[in-house]
């Protein structure tokens, strides 16, 4: 699908300007966060798989921090502290609720386990994404995640991982189908994203699917959510809008400390100069006197000349210097 999306818009499959190195980091660590976030999601409740993969937001904030230079304040640091906090309640491990926490099994460790290293590794895709910019189309970008998911389902596969291939049924087939239609999309929009948006606003945004989550489970599997879950569901929620909140703040400052510069350069450009130009300004200052009308060496040669001119009948120096017109001074001249 997305080889025949790149091939109807004449696009290049993989890609142009931007490092091939980049890209395929982009599409080998997003297709492992895939896959870690599925083996989360057969092992978890869905609400828990999925709460637990968008604490993305807070360990992209951190990597964006180390990788790019994005600012990491205290309500950075509050707000990852926040989210991480919120994983341990949904994981419900057994030493922090006792009897109230749910059933805790190994499938259940490695659930959490696979939840919490998908969302780390979506976290470096996302920073990935925010590396290659507007460098490529974002049918390129995922070109390189659906190439190496496709490796990476394969061969496991290939060797009877997690169970033999079989021939699919047409339900079977119609289900994996709207998978994959609903992967590709999402990459889609999410690549977009992540190349127009700042790493941690972009992320955020994501964590709405967990209300999607909750609902989906109650509806579809008649998964009841715990207090505890739901406790932790609120952390996590709260660590993504102290981080977002914090981000745009900084950036909306700076937006507006732009505006201003460019604002008063405007004005200092439209206001009127006082006494000519700044050069003009310079080579006035610079003359004998300080520019405070005509220099001195200049004074005398007019009063001189004044002097001279003011002996011929008739003739105004005030007149010609004043602007009248050539023909004042010409009736004059001929009157002489």
């Amino acid at each position: 699908m997305t080889s025949l999306s790149c091939y109807a818009n004449d696009l290049p499959y993989f890609g142009r300007t931007a490092p091939k190195l980049l890209l395929l980091a982009r599409g080998v660590i997003g297709a492992t966060a895939m896959t870690a976030s599925y083996e989360a999601l057969v092992r978890l409740p869905l609400a828990d798989s999925t709460v637990i993969f968008y604490c993305s937001p807070a360990l992209t904030a951190l990597l964006a921090w180390l990788l790019l230079g994005e600012a990491f304040g205290p309500l950075t640091a509050l707000g990852c502290a926040t989210s991480l906090a919120g994983v341990v309640l949904v994981a419900q491990p057994p030493w922090l609720a006792g009897s109230a926490a749910v059933e805790w099994s190994g499938e259940r460790l490695w659930g959490t386990i696979f939840g919490f290293a998908g969302a780390a590794l979506a976290a470096g895709g996302y920073i990935c994404i925010r590396l290659i910019g507007k460098r490529e189309h974002p049918l390129s970008v995922a070109m390189w995640f659906h190439s190496a998911a496709f490796v990476s389902s394969v061969i496991p596969l290939s060797a009877g991982y997690p169970e033999p291939a079989v021939p699919l049924t047409p339900a079977q087939f119609g289900v994996l189908l709207g998978i994959a239609c609903g992967s590709f999309g999402g990459s889609l929009l999410v690549n977009r994203a992540f190349q127009l948006e700042l790493a941690a606003k972009a992320s955020a945004v994501n964590f709405t699917q967990v209300i999607f989550a909750y609902l989906y489970g109650l509806l579809l599997f008649h998964d009841k959510p715990s207090l505890l879950g739901l406790a932790g569901t609120a952390l996590i929620a709260s660590g993504v809008i102290v981080v977002n909140a914090e981000k745009l703040l900084r950036h909306y400052q700076q937006q507006q400390q732009q505006g201003n510069g460019v604002a008063a350069a405007a004005a200092a450009a439209a206001a009127p100069s006082r006494g000519g130009p700044r050069w003009w300004q310079r080579l006035r200052a610079a003359l004998p006197g300080g520019g405070g009308g005509e220099c001195p060496p200049i004074k005398a040669k007019r009063s001189d000349l004044e002097a001279e001119m003011g002996r011929l009948p008739g003739f105004s120096y005030a007149r010609i210097a004043g602007g009248e017109d050539g023909g004042g001074g010409a009736g004059s001249r001929g009157g002489a």
